[in-house]
């Protein structure tokens, strides 16, 4: 199953071993220090949006709570991405820890394969019951016409986030941190000069509000997929895309899918816990505490993108430290970068914690909304520490290929913990209650992967055949 034609191309001079021999930590700081900022460049598309929304006229605080309970409804086709992306990082970085680069382009080409047919179905989905979904959510009035818009075109545009998230996944694969850091960042600064245009109108382009959002999002993801598409075809470390190998390899598929899987169901997890804590928010009837939720979340996704940015790193140290048969090295690797996360998110939450009135004051401006944020970042700026240790073992686990640990763990301690712990916690009428729930789950899930990680049984699994 090495190439359609049953033969493995020569080794090629572009191949890089450097993430395999090179020096352990200037290695770790040199690939994993451009992936972390091409991941908080990605989570800024959310935040540019919150906040250019927040500015239109007349709608700024409705159109935050739309634009941030859709983005949750988002996250669904995403983690299936996601997932698919992980299943990619894993294949790739593994064969091309063994030097087997017709591996990395069956992997690539077959998963670009499973891509489309989920753009097809999000597109069906998102479009055709946009409405019924953002009502189903508590979306209403005024916030269910502003969901609607931006959630039906989103929906529409879903291939341009799988692509931009398939190409910078196969490139980080095969340990090209660079690139997916220049697609990332130019995408971003391309949609925030969307975002003035499209939002606010400029010339003979009218105001478009939040569906203007929506396509400045859609255009730049789009165009940064094409280039990291480009840049596959072209070739890359040694990876140049063949459409021969785009023919479908129904044994590999299914593996695709058996790794893949498990990770999408792990996030979804995570996705129905967040949407089970909105549920419980909104059940104060309190539109402030929504908005400072749904400005809080965004934060929260700008710090969790960061720990999840030294997260690629770690899968892609392991997967090639495996393939090269080198278990010690990619355990080694992951702990370093345990610790640049770890660090990372306390600076993050204590600069949250220490700016928390001017953040929140800088979305949205009410007395009320700023006092729940300041008590929001009191609790999350610690929990920001643990989101980080179990984000990187997450991710070191994925990259063995080993995806169906992290998704049990979540699916006992993440979900029905946390929604156990803010349903008691909040009995008194307290939200409060929900901020200390996330503390304290992801406190007892951060202990739980570090034990599963110690174990080690990751460092056996084979995920192509010899």
């Amino acid at each position: 199953m090495d190439t359609p034609s049953g033969t493995d191309p020569k080794p090629v001079p572009s191949h890089d071993d450097s993430l395999v021999n090179g020096p352990l930590l200037p290695t770790l700081v040199r690939f994993g220090g451009p992936l972390v900022l091409g991941m908080v460049a990605h989570a800024l598309f959310n935040l540019i949006d919150l906040f250019l929304v927040s500015r239109i006229p007349n709608v700024g605080t409705e159109a935050i709570v739309a634009v941030s309970w859709v983005s949750i409804l988002q996250m669904v086709p995403m983690v299936l991405g996601n997932g698919i992306a992980t299943a990619i990082v894993a294949l790739v970085s593994t064969a091309y820890g063994e030097g087997k680069h017709s591996r990395c382009l069956l992997a690539i080409s077959q998963s670009l394969l499973l891509l489309f047919l989920l753009s097809m179905v999000t597109g069906i989905v998102g479009v055709g019951w946009s409405r019924e979904l953002c009502g189903f959510f508590g979306l209403q009035g005024i916030t269910l016409s502003l969901g609607h818009d931006y959630m039906w075109i989103m929906s529409a545009g879903a291939w341009t986030m799988f692509l931009i998230l398939h190409t910078t996944s196969a490139l980080r694969g095969a340990g090209e941190g660079t690139w997916p850091m220049l697609i990332l960042v130019g995408a971003n600064g391309l949609n925030l000069i969307l975002d003035l245009i499209l939002i606010f109108g400029w010339g003979p382009i009218p105001p478009l509000g939040v569906a203007g959002a929506a396509w400045a999002t859609v255009i730049a993801r789009g165009l940064g997929g094409g280039l990291g598409l480009a840049l596959l075809i072209r070739g890359v470390r040694g990876i140049r895309l063949n459409p021969e190998f785009l023919r479908p390899e129904r044994k590999l598929l299914w593996k695709i899918l058996k790794i893949s899987l498990p990770h999408s169901i792990q996030l979804l997890l995570r996705t129905a816990a967040y949407l089970v804590l909105i549920r419980i928010a909104s059940s104060f009837e309190n539109l402030y505490l929504e908005s400072a939720f749904s400005i809080g979340i965004r934060l929260d996704m700008l710090a969790i993108f960061t720990a999840a940015g030294w997260g690629a790193a770690a899968s892609t140290l392991v997967g090639q430290n495996l393939g090269a048969n080198n278990p010690q090295r990619a355990a080694q690797a992951t702990w370093w970068i345990v610790l640049l996360s770890g660090v990372t998110m306390l600076l993050i939450g204590g600069s949250y914690l220490y700016w928390s009135e001017s953040l929140f004051a800088f979305f949205d401006p009410h007395p009320e909304v700023i006092g729940y944020g300041k008590i929001y970042m009191g609790y999350l700026s610690i929990a920001y520490l643990f989101i980080a240790i179990s984000l990187v073992l997450s991710h070191a686990l994925n990259g063995a290929g080993n995806t169906l640990t992290p998704m049990l763990l979540d699916a006992i301690l993440y979900l029905p913990l946390q929604t156990v712990l803010a349903l008691e916690l909040t009995r008194s009428q307290e939200p409060q209650g929900i901020w200390i729930a996330i503390l304290l789950s992801n406190a007892i899930l951060a202990l739980a992967y570090i034990a599963s990680f110690l174990r080690g049984s990751w460092k056996h699994k084979k995920l192509w055949d010899s």
